[in-house]
């Protein structure tokens, strides 16, 4: 594994593969607005403990593949200060990304701000995302139920129904 400094990396061309970004916009509309910067922080540092995956293609574009906080982040002028200096990544060979990684990274953070987030919206957002074949290898079940979110994110499925 590699280190690298998050001032340098801002200057990459740094990009989410497509199927990614419906997941970005998950962080854009609903996590990062609603957590305190200290809340922010504690995350990142939470995340940055595993490496970030990077594809490099031909043309010198950085592909992410993990820790989509991150992303958000890194080009965020408010929350961009955040970043610890040094960073480590790992290259990957191909583009390749683990939705069941960006799924457990998102209700991680979910679980650990779920008093401040508007989970029912979340729940909605992933439960569009989340294809058939994932959820038959996560859950055993070719959907994703609000029992199923509310057990992962530990509240009880009446606190769900009472939050906004």
């Amino acid at each position: 594994m590699a280190a690298i400094n998050s001032h340098k990396l801002r200057h990459y061309s740094l990009l989410l593969p497509q199927d990614i970004e419906p997941w970005y916009q998950i962080y854009h509309q609903y996590i990062v607005i609603n957590l305190l910067n200290t809340d922010l922080e504690s995350e990142i540092l939470s995340l940055l403990k595993t490496p970030i995956i990077f594809y490099v293609d031909e043309s010198k574009n950085y592909f992410i593949q993990n820790n989509i906080l991150f992303y958000y982040l890194l080009y965020s002028a408010e929350f961009g200060m955040i970043i610890p200096q040094n960073l480590l990544i790992k290259r990957s060979k191909k583009i390749h990304f683990d939705l069941t990684e960006i799924f457990k990274e998102l209700i991680t953070i979910i679980k650990n701000h779920q008093k401040q987030l508007p989970i029912k919206s979340i729940y909605t957002a992933i439960k569009s995302l989340l294809p058939p074949n994932v959820c038959q290898k996560m859950f055993h079940k070719n959907v994703f139920t609000i029992e199923q979110y509310c057990q992962l994110i530990d509240i009880s499925t009446a606190t769900y129904k009472r939050a906004s």
